[in-house]
């Protein structure tokens, strides 16, 4: 498949939001992607070959989960093929204002908590984050993000995943910030880090075994329904001079 093809799909994808109603623009999208104007622009004019960074933001924001899916699939078939096994068939796209306020530390910590089959409670969020947290609840209620029904506080949107890079770094560099070394030794913590000089082909191994494991924690945590409120991230790159 060439970059044509999908630069001409993602200008069509992107035309068809903006004709979706009259007070949609670029400048709009813009700022809701994280997309910079300019490269959106020549994104729309077909005057640019797009990165995955650029992609991702616009994909999600403008596309149903099977829609983003099935363009992935069409241009970057490895990448597409492996988040359709990675989200559920009832999992959408994380919603625009839910993505732009979990990459808050405290938001994250409180959209994580109210996002569990469970719910959280005002006093749960008092207890890790006193004053200050609540003032967060009112907000992501204001926003949309959050419901409270009978004391329980859920996320509006009860099933999503992110595919925007910005904002699932956010959320690793976020768990970092409030991991507790304390529990390091039991089951509920672990920390890691692997470098090394690898060729092409130990990084596919690498990567294979990643995406293996991530499958495998996202099948556990659905079969075993509890009271922690766990996070696991994955991360893998390579330094280039």
């Amino acid at each position: 498949m060439t970059s044509n093809v999908m630069l001409n799909d993602l200008a069509i994808i992107i035309r068809s939001y903006l004709e979706g109603h009259k007070n949609r623009s670029l400048k709009g999208l813009s700022m809701r992607t994280g997309v910079a104007y300019a490269t959106l622009r020549r994104i729309y004019q077909q005057d640019a070959t797009p990165t995955m960074e650029n992609i991702l933001p616009i994909i999600q924001f403008v596309c149903s989960r099977e829609e983003g899916i099935q363009f992935l699939k069409k241009h970057f078939s490895n990448f597409g093929s492996w988040l359709e096994d990675y989200f559920n068939e009832d999992q959408e796209f994380i919603a625009h204002d839910l993505n732009r306020l979990i990459q808050d530390k405290e938001n994250f910590i409180i959209i994580s908590l109210a996002a569990t089959e469970r719910g959280t409670t005002r006093e749960t969020i008092r207890e890790l984050l006193g004053s200050f947290g609540e003032k967060k609840v009112h907000n992501l209620i204001d926003h949309g993000v959050l419901s409270e029904v009978k004391g329980v506080i859920k996320t509006i949107q009860s099933e999503f995943g992110s595919v925007d890079p910005d904002s699932v770094l956010a959320q690793i560099r976020n768990a970092t910030e409030i991991f507790n070394k304390q529990r390091l030794g039991t089951s509920t913590a672990m920390a890691g880090m692997q470098t090394e000089g690898v060729s092409e082909e130990g990084l596919k191994k690498i990567f294979k075994v990643m995406v293996s494991a991530e499958m495998e924690i996202s099948k556990i945590r659905k079969e075993n329904i509890g009271e922690h409120t766990m996070f696991a991230g994955f991360i893998l790159n390579v330094i280039e001079g």
